[in-house]
């Protein structure tokens, strides 16, 4: 009977040891640690891509609400890449202030560049 007395002893030791250590950890989330300043204020640069195919009747929209993002202008550019387009797609997206590239392969014309490449 002596040993399940201790068992029971060290049982009791270890649950308790457990949640004074919880306890412990759960008042010590509530000290404020000082902030840390932010080093430098950076707003980075990025760049959208925008793959079309006779889109002209939202590519539009789709350039307005991307300039129309709340970061600034300068630091967001915008592409649209007029795959094989035979509607006014990319005259569309220059007029909205995109930057386009037009792609005509009259060959390939459903293929993108790279399906003639081998990946090793």
């Amino acid at each position: 009977m002596e040993y399940l007395y201790i068992l029971q002893q060290a049982i009791v030791w270890i649950i308790t040891v457990f949640w004074l250590y919880q306890l412990l950890i759960s008042i010590c989330s509530f000290v404020k640690l000082k902030d840390k300043p932010m080093i430098v204020n950076k707003n980075h640069k990025f760049m959208a891509i925008i793959p079309a195919h006779n889109e002209e009747s939202v590519i539009k929209n789709l350039v307005e609400s991307l300039k129309k993002q709340d970061y600034p202008e300068e630091l967001l550019d915008i592409y649209v890449i007029a795959d094989n387009c035979t509607d006014r797609t990319s005259q569309i997206a220059k007029m909205a202030g995109a930057i386009v590239f037009e792609r005509t392969d009259n060959v390939r014309k459903n293929k993108g560049p790279c399906t003639s490449m081998v990946f090793i």
